[in-house]
């Protein structure tokens, strides 16, 4: 103890000065820390973070582990308040090391949990995941109050690096927990994490009622932000299922609430589905407008996935509307970004849409050049988009003569399952096999073959191509 005795006041500064000027360390950590929790309430984050450094190593020479992990956590919160997460990560995990010295469980748990936190912050989903499910063992193995917390970010990050499926069951967990325990406020975020994750695995309908769920509890608890959340995904799922007016009627009312704007980049990825919705309507115009103030705003927060998206979605637009150079320029540039961040599906979606491009300004090579980027990569095998290059490039190896390649992509669309193939594939599919017989000087079967590549042509009003078909039949 100190000998200064007249100063009642722990955080006077007399008393602090008395006490750090004490031979006993521990008198000696608690004064130091004492001032940086003032220097702290001063808004000198930069001093107090030295001073709890400071604090930090006289814990650790008198192997006060309890008290150096609590330490090492108030410089960790003080980081990551300033966005220094790497700092803050590494000053967490120490703290990890140190309540597991002083067998401190609970404060073992904290700081694993922050170590994911920060992870995440940081975009390092799959270290995110692993620390988090560290904190989650040992939060179950001690029967932790806040097991269910954990458990919902855990699944988040799941979510994140794929695993929506192991997220779900983590979820359905979480919010038994919650309202068996006195944390029905947490449900409805549970429940949005849960509708998140179906979506994912493509279970809209359950999404959206997942969705729906967690609005209505929200709404109930008057939280906005997990309102917010809820609807966004009720707005996604109906323009997946194609219901573009009530998407649009339900950002409509997000509009409306006062803190929507609050949030910039919740923002942007709602104004992205607006756009998606204006685009289903055929308002095209409206959308191209939007789309062409988000793309900016989403660089500049480098949301890459969601700028792949409109910048797909817009080139799209362009060749609706009948600029297809514009929309070339517009598309390689998604094609791009969605190939350097392995957006698989954007990439497909936006490729093919470069290789339509092209096709529409006669650029035969480039297309076919797009067209075989989508039928070479295995993943994209059995999606549209594989159907239609395969149909392509079936017709086009036909006419060049190369009859290997072209019986390989015929045979692929003959082995597709049913319902995949459009009319016009499976007419391309069989004017392909009625050139590769002209040139065999099989008159009979090639006709044959164009007569009903014609008639599925026609079903599908592609009368350019039926008359070619038709031109072939009425050869001699």
């Amino acid at each position: 103890m100190s000998d200064f005795h007249d100063f009642e006041d722990e955080f006077a500064d007399e008393k602090i000065q008395a006490d750090i000027a004490s031979d006993n360390k521990t008198v000696r950590a608690d004064a130091i820390e004492r001032l940086a929790r003032k220097t702290f309430d001063g808004g000198n984050l930069t001093k107090a973070v030295v001073f709890l450094e400071t604090v930090s190593d006289i814990r650790a020479e008198i192997e006060d582990f309890s008290g150096q992990a609590s330490a090492r956590m108030m410089i960790g919160f003080i980081n990551a308040q300033q966005d220094h997460y790497e700092q803050a990560l590494e000053s967490f995990a120490i703290a990890a090391e140190c309540a597991s010295k002083a067998m401190h469980v609970t404060g073992e748990i904290d700081a694993i949990y922050q170590v994911g936190t920060m992870n995440r912050r940081l975009k390092r989903y799959g270290e995110a995941a692993d620390q988090l499910r560290r904190a989650l063992d040992l939060a179950e193995s001690e029967q932790y109050r806040f097991v269910a917390h954990i458990k919902t970010d855990y699944a988040r990050m799941l979510r994140k690096i794929g695993r929506a499926a192991e997220a779900e069951v983590l979820l359905a967990e979480a919010t038994e927990h919650f309202q068996s325990h006195g944390f029905e406020s947490n449900v409805p975020r549970a429940e949005n994490e849960l509708a998140s994750a179906l979506f994912e695995e493509s279970n809209l309908e359950l999404s959206l009622s997942k969705a729906t769920e967690a609005y209505h509890l929200a709404n109930y608890n008057e939280n906005e932000r997990e309102m917010d959340r809820a609807q966004f995904i009720m707005a996604r799922c109906n323009n997946q299922m194609g219901n573009y007016g009530e998407a649009l009627r339900i950002i409509e009312e997000m509009k409306l609430r006062p803190g929507f704007r609050k949030r910039q980049k919740h923002k942007v990825r709602t104004d992205l589905e607006f756009a998606r919705a204006l685009v289903g309507l055929d308002r095209r115009g409206e959308a191209t407008e939007l789309l062409a103030k988000l793309i900016p705003v989403m660089k500049t927060y480098k949301l890459h996935k969601e700028v792949a998206d409109a910048l797909r979605m817009q080139g799209h637009n362009l060749l609706v509307v009948g600029d297809p150079m514009d929309a070339q320029q517009v598309l390689a540039e998604a094609a791009t970004l969605a190939d350097e961040h392995d957006f698989e599906s954007i990439l497909l979606e936006a490729t093919t849409l470069l290789a339509i491009c092209f096709g529409i300004q006669g650029r035969q090579e480039e297309m076919i050049g797009e067209y075989e980027k989508v039928a070479s990569n295995p993943l994209n095998y059995g999606r549209l988009e594989f159907w239609m290059a395969a149909g392509e490039l079936a017709l086009h190896y036909a006419r060049v003569g190369n009859v290997d390649v072209a019986t390989r992509y015929i045979d692929a669309l003959k082995a597709a399952p049913k319902g995949a193939l459009t009319r016009a594939m499976k007419g391309q599919s069989q004017e392909a096999r009625a050139v590769l017989l002209f040139g065999e000087g099989n008159q009979v079967k090639g006709k044959n073959l164009a007569n009903k590549a014609m008639a599925n042509y026609l079903l599908d009003d592609r009368i350019d191509d039926a008359q070619r078909c038709a031109n072939m039949v009425s050869e001699d």
